[in-house]
């Protein structure tokens, strides 16, 4: 889109193996709304099994892990990460593949309230879709603030490129 895309590989022959990136942005503790916001793009989505994307507070000594991924081989939906509960939690949102050879914007709301996690909604390709739901959190010596991307593999472990851009996390 702008000519400073980065891309993202996943290979190999492992099974079920990911890559995850992530950028500390530094801790403030004085957020607690979140919006990411970017785009992506995909020769071979039906390589994957999920595309991860997350933003992750450490505050107060409570870890806030906003995880959320597009679950394409583990259900056709979104899932969030139940931080205390350390698990994946179907949202019941349609996610079925993204379309390929073409930019996919995906816009993603989170708050920290209190010692929990909730998560707003997910806008992929201006269709909005609201979560609404909240999760504790679990107790963590830390102060930090990331954004990350990961690429899951599935059973095949086929090699796929994903590309992103304009990637933005809003917090106030």
């Amino acid at each position: 889109m702008t000519g400073n895309a980065t891309q993202y590989w996943l290979g190999g022959s492992s099974p079920y193996h990911n890559a995850i990136w992530w950028k500390q942005l530094g801790a403030n503790p004085n957020v607690s709304n979140f919006t990411y916001d970017l785009y992506f793009y995909l020769k071979t989505p039906g390589a994957a099994q999920a595309l991860e994307f997350d933003v992750n507070q450490s505050v107060n000594n409570h870890k806030f892990i906003f995880g959320t991924e597009c679950n394409i081989r583990g259900g056709n939906q979104w899932d969030v990460w139940d931080t205390a509960g350390g698990r994946w939690v179907h949202t019941g949102i349609g996610c079925s593949q993204p379309p390929a050879y073409q930019w996919n914007h995906l816009v993603l709301e989170f708050q920290r309230v209190g010692t929990q996690t909730k998560f707003i909604s997910v806008t992929l390709n201006g269709h909005r879709s609201y979560i609404n739901r909240t999760f504790n959190t679990y107790g963590v010596n830390a102060s930090e603030l990331n954004a990350a991307v990961q690429l899951d593999g599935d059973y095949n472990q086929q090699d796929y490129s994903m590309w992103v851009d304009k990637m933005t996390l809003t917090a106030w």
